[in-house]
């Protein structure tokens, strides 16, 4: 659990330097004057590169930071991009998180769940999202919203851990359920299974995973709530205790083994004198 822990403390260190580039760009003077100009009067070009300029400067010193993308609530996208360029046209009607955005319940900012760029045409890569609205800093109102998508590479880096033959294998699962990052990729961007849910609740313990015993241990981020699973497979804690069985045993015997002949030659050495005496 205090690997689980470190862990945990890394993953909010990385979210929450995010964070902190997002809320920059939210409140540049650049953007939010490009935001608050109506469309007809906006010069397309001069105002792209202006925030796109402005986006390349924040984003791309991070290098998990895989693009940023401005939505106008009008359809309008400004963008910067370290891999393929979004569809001619794209607005945010085609994000899958939009009617998120869209509802009455909208959060003020959340992560979308892992899965490939949905803003590239091609070599889309595995990302996983935060979105902010963008409200004016003058007015409140509401002026669009900002996506960074974040290469899984990220967490790649985090939770890469081999252990002698086998590999440690970790779940990072947020608020809602939903699997930001399977070591193993299998299960990476989709809901964690029903019947592994009572396994969030618990601290630890046995489960069974397509047929093979694992042990588990859960931590939960005081943050953002969200958890990270660590999972061993049960036959190889039980080959090592075997293992240390097999090695007490073996200390034991060879324990027994000095003590008798120890004591053979000490009791030798002392009855021999006085089986001379006597004689």
């Amino acid at each position: 659990d205090a690997v689980n822990s470190q862990m945990s403390k890394t993953v909010d260190v990385h979210l929450k330097d995010i964070e902190r580039v997002s809320q920059a760009i939210l409140s540049d003077p650049v953007i939010q004057r490009n935001l608050r100009t109506p469309v007809d009067e906006i010069v397309e070009f001069r105002a792209s590169d202006e925030v796109r300029y402005q986006l390349f400067q924040y984003s791309f010193p991070w290098i998990y930071i895989y693009g940023a993308y401005v939505f106008r609530l009008d359809g309008g996208l400004f963008y910067y991009t370290k891999g393929s360029s979004p569809p001619l046209n794209y607005s945010i009607w085609d994000e899958p998180w939009y009617p998120v955005v869209n509802s009455e319940s909208e959060p003020g900012w959340f992560y979308w769940p892992t899965g490939s760029e949905t803003t590239a045409i091609r070599d889309k890569q595995q990302v996983f999202s935060l979105v902010r609205a963008i409200n004016d800093v003058n007015t409140g109102d509401k002026l669009g919203y900002l996506k960074l998508d974040l290469h899984i590479n990220m967490l790649n880096a985090i939770f890469d851990r081999n252990v002698r033959d086998f590999t440690l294998r970790h779940l990072l699962i947020d608020a809602s359920g939903n699997i930001i990052y399977d070591g193993d990729n299998r299960l990476t961007g989709r809901e964690l299974p029903a019947e592994w849910r009572w396994a969030l609740t618990e601290p630890g313990g046995r489960i069974r995973i397509e047929g093979a015993d694992y042990v588990f241990v859960t931590h939960t981020s005081n943050y953002n709530k969200w958890k990270i699973m660590a999972f061993i497979p049960y036959q190889y804690i039980t080959r090592e205790s075997v293992k240390i069985r097999n090695a007490l045993l073996l200390i034991g015997f060879a324990s027994v083994l000095v003590v008798a002949i120890a004591s053979y030659y000490l009791s030798t050495g002392i009855l021999r004198p006085l089986s001379r005496m006597m004689s």
